[in-house]
């Protein structure tokens, strides 16, 4: 479930007489089993968990299988938060929205057929980005509402946004080589060498977790694992400085680890050429990019530890960010156009 989504939720939540909602947790741990929740009036009535192997590859076969057996249920709106649950809110019949998370056309051929599939017919579909129409190069059916979901954060917290003590460095996401989580704990010992009591908290799983665990023996990094609902921001309230160290090979990634570092007060340093996160934190001043390599990445994160001006200028820019994106204005107007 991306950040995006869940927002999504928790404004529905107390606002339907009855949601069912199919989907994995934030995915920080590629070894959580799908969940179907079942609300009434705006309280958790049914929870499930679904049975699927271990592993993230088989993660969406579980997914539809969960989606399946959901499927007998009623629906007034089916919210598709994936291509094979996009698949079954078709079979079932209801009216539906296809929520198109993290639209990449490099991820197979299979996903992008039943991307395609999905789109051309759900009700709604609510893009991740205005990119998402034009590298889809399709039309929806006839009467279809579609409309671009904006980067969207929760309602702005005044306590997230006070000053830090201390040079702890954040990283909240999957464990995947993908995501870069390598470089930042190469980057430790040049950030080291200038910020000595500095250190890495790291939050999430995944596959290469015990490889990068190996990778930092000998440095201060603390690998916590996954953590659940408000146990991530508690504790990521002492970080100073967050990264967001992925690879080239992201283009037309989703800004939710930018938009959740920012709204619990922590400027970020990004080390990718990314089209949304870098254009929100040149926008915002949210914090500093550099190149994807170890010590490129180690300069800017040092700037922000030792340079307490700058560090306070991007922390208000987080929170200008923060405030422009608050989602309960945007989803009031959304459903009241459906």
């Amino acid at each position: 479930m991306t950040i995006s989504l869940k927002l999504m939720m928790d404004y529905l939540i107390p606002r339907t007489k009855r949601l069912v909602i199919l989907d994995q947790p934030i995915r920080t741990d590629p070894d959580l089993h799908p969940i179907r929740w079942e609300y009434e009036n705006g309280k958790l009535v049914s929870q499930k968990t679904y049975w699927s192997p271990k592993g993230s590859d088989s993660i969406l076969l579980a997914d539809m299988i969960a989606a399946f057996k959901a499927s007998y249920s009623d629906f007034d709106l089916f919210i598709a938060g994936d291509v094979l649950n996009a698949f079954v809110a078709w079979m079932h019949g209801s009216r539906w929205c296809y929520v198109v998370a993290d639209y990449d056309y490099r991820r197979g051929w299979i996903y992008r057929k039943l991307d395609r599939f999905a789109y051309k017919r759900a009700d709604i579909i609510l893009n991740s980005i205005n990119k998402d129409k034009e590298m889809r190069g399709l039309e929806p059916k006839d009467g279809a509402f579609e409309t671009s979901m904006p980067s969207l954060c929760p309602p702005t917290k005044e306590e997230n946004f006070k000053p830090r003590d201390g040079h702890v460095i954040g990283y909240l996401g999957s464990l995947e080589e993908r995501f870069g989580v390598d470089k930042a704990i190469l980057a430790m010992p040049y950030i080291l060498n200038e910020v000595p009591d500095a250190r890495l908290e790291i939050i999430g799983s995944g596959p290469i977790r015990s490889q990068l665990e190996k990778m930092a023996e000998g440095l201060p990094v603390t690998f916590h694992g996954f953590l659940v609902d408000e146990e991530a921001p508690k504790m990521m309230l002492n970080w100073k400085v967050g990264v967001a160290p992925y690879d080239n090979t992201f283009v037309n990634v989703d800004s939710g680890k930018l938009r959740f570092y920012s709204w619990c007060g922590i400027p970020t340093v990004l080390s990718t050429k990314t089209l949304e996160m870098e254009k929100l934190i040149t926008n915002f001043e949210t914090g500093l990019t550099s190149e994807p390599d170890p010590e490129m990445m180690s300069r800017p994160v040092v700037r922000l530890l030792t340079d307490d001006t700058l560090w306070a200028k991007c922390q208000r820019g987080c929170k200008r960010l923060v405030e422009s994106l608050e989602c309960t204005g945007y989803f009031e107007k959304l459903f009241l156009s459906f």
